[in-house]
C-alpha cells in the first residue's frame, strides 16, 4: 500500500509541495503572542497539545507515496461531497488505505458527530481501514448500551469494517472482546513506536538518575490534581519547566489577557511567565517552582526542549511519550484507567498521584529506574514493538524504520 490517508490532519505544520488531491489541510500560522490568538488557531494543535504526539505519529511510522498520500480532516473531506457514497468513491478512487488515531474515545457519556460520520463511511468503503489509539478512559459497567449512540455506531463499524482495531491497553482489549468486536488487538499507542533508538536511549540513562533540570506537565488549574506534584518538586533543590496543555485555557479562563501581544512568544513556544505566576497565585495561594511555562504547537519544538532536560516526571501521558521520544528519562503519574494502562503495556516507571507525597523524589527515581525495573520496561518494549511491527506487517503496512526495527530483532 502506497498512497495512504493519515487522520487525525492535526501537524502544526504546513505541507503544500504535494501532488495528492488532497494535500495536508492544517497549518501553523504566525502567532501574534495574544491569547485570543492562539485560541483562533487551535484548530493547528488543537486544544491539547498532546494530541499532535499520537495524531502525527502514524504518518511518521508507516511508509508511503509522500507525494501523492494525505493527511487531513476527515469528516471535513466528507462534507465536501453531496452525500457519503460519493465521498467513499473519491476516497477509494485516491487512496489505497485509511490509518486513523484515536485516543480515549470510549467514554460513557461522550460522543462526537464524526463518530457516526466515519462509522456511515467506513460500511461503504472499498479501502482499507486500520484503527490504533483507541482507548477507555474509565472502567466501564455494562455493554455498549453504556455508551452514547454515536460511539456505538462507530465501534459496530470498525467491527465489521476495519482490517483491526489497535486499542491502547489489555482492560480497553478485554471489554470490546466481550462485546463482540474480535478484531481488536492489543498495541498500545503507536506513538511510541515514533522512535525505538530513542526509547532505548531513555532507558539508558535513566540509570543515571540525573536531577539537575526536570520538566513535568499535569493539570495545573486544579488544585487537587496539581498539589501533590506541586509539594514534590517544590521539597527539591532542581530547575523544573511545566508544559501546558489544555489546561492553559482553564487557568486563564477570562478576557484579561485576550488581546495582550506579550501573553504568548510563537518563537520560544513560552507563556508570559509573570502571567501564569500571577494566576497560580491566585488559584493556589503560593509560589509555584517553575522557571518556565511552555506550551507547544509542534511536536519538533516540544522534542528539542525536551532534550534538554534531564528528567520529565508528570500526569500526562503524552507528554510523558513526547520525553521519551526525545530520549529523556520519563516517570508517568497516573490517577485514572486511560493512563494507567498504557504505562502497564510498555511498563514504562509509573506512579500512582496518591502516592507522591509518601516519598521524595530521589526515593522515586531509586525505586522506578531500579535496574530490574529498566529491564522490564527495555523487554517489554522490544516485545511491543515486535509484535506492533508483525501485525501492521502482516495486514501490508510498510515501515519507515524498517531497518532499525530489524537490527533490534537481531
Amino acid at each position: 500500500m502506497k498512497n495512504l490517508f493519515f487522520y487525525p490532519h492535526h501537524s502544526g505544520v504546513v505541507c503544500s509541495n504535494s501532488n495528492s488531491t488532497i494535500p495536508v489541510v492544517s497549518f501553523a500560522p504566525k502567532m501574534t503572542g495574544s491569547l485570543a490568538n492562539l485560541k483562533s488557531n487551535l484548530h493547528v494543535c488543537t486544544p491539547n497539545p498532546g494530541n499532535l504526539i499520537h495524531s502525527e505519529s502514524p504518518s511518521r511510522i508507516f511508509n508511503c507515496d509522500f507525494n501523492n498520500s494525505s493527511k487531513g480532516n476527515l469528516s471535513a473531506l466528507i462534507k465536501k461531497f453531496e452525500n457519503i457514497n460519493e465521498a467513499a468513491s473519491f476516497i477509494d478512487s485516491q487512496y489505497d488505505a485509511l490509518i486513523l488515531s484515536f485516543a480515549n474515545d470510549i467514554r460513557v457519556g461522550w460522543q462526537s458527530p464524526d463518530h457516526l460520520l466515519f462509522a456511515e463511511l467506513f460500511y461503504q468503503l472499498n479501502v482499507k481501514i486500520f484503527i490504533f489509539g483507541l482507548g477507555m478512559q474509565d472502567e466501564i459497567s455494562g455493554g455498549l448500551e453504556a455508551l452514547t449512540e454515536n460511539m456505538q455506531e462507530f465501534l459496530k463499524s470498525v467491527k465489521e469494517n476495519a482490517v483491526f482495531v489497535g486499542v491502547r491497553g489489555e482492560s480497553t482489549g478485554k471489554w470490546l472482546k466481550q462485546q463482540g468486536i474480535d478484531n481488536c488487538v492489543v498495541l498500545g499507542c503507536p506513538s511510541i513506536f515514533r522512535s525505538p533508538s530513542n526509547i532505548l536511549s531513555a532507558i539508558k540513562k535513566s540509570r543515571k538518575r540525573a536531577l539537575n533540570n526536570v520538566v513535568t506537565a499535569g493539570y495545573i488549574h486544579s488544585k487537587v490534581r496539581h498539589k501533590p506534584l506541586q509539594k514534590l518538586l517544590t521539597r527539591e533543590d532542581i530547575n523544573c519547566s511545566y508544559i501546558f496543555q489544555n489546561d492553559l485555557f482553564s487557568v486563564f479562563n477570562n478576557e484579561i489577557y485576550n488581546e495582550d501581544l506579550n501573553f504568548y512568544n510563537f518563537d520560544t513556544q513560552t507563556v508570559n511567565h509573570d502571567y501564569v505566576s500571577k494566576r497560580l497565585q491566585k488559584i493556589h495561594g503560593n509560589e509555584q517552582p517553575f522557571e518556565r511555562y511552555c506550551y507547544f504547537t509542534n511536536t519538533y519544538s516540544w522534542f528539542m526542549f525536551n532534550s534538554m532536560s534531564d528528567l520529565f516526571i508528570g500526569d500526562r501521558l503524552h507528554a510523558a511519550i513526547s520525553a521519551l521520544l526525545s530520549g529523556v528519562p520519563s516517570i508517568l503519574i497516573y490517577s485514572d484507567l486511560r493512563v494507567k494502562e498504557i504505562a502497564d503495556f510498555y511498563s514504562i516507571p509509573s506512579i500512582s498521584l496518591d502516592m507522591l507525597e509518601s516519598y521524595s523524589l530521589e526515593e522515586i527515581l531509586m525505586d522506578k529506574f531500579s535496574e530490574e525495573a529498566l529491564e522490564k520496561f527495555e523487554k517489554t518494549y522490544k516485545n511491543r514493538l515486535f509484535d506492533f511491527y508483525e501485525i501492521c506487517s502482516r495486514h501490508g503496512l510498510e515501515f519507515i524504520m524498517d531497518q532499525e526495527i530489524k537490527s533490534l530483532a537481531n
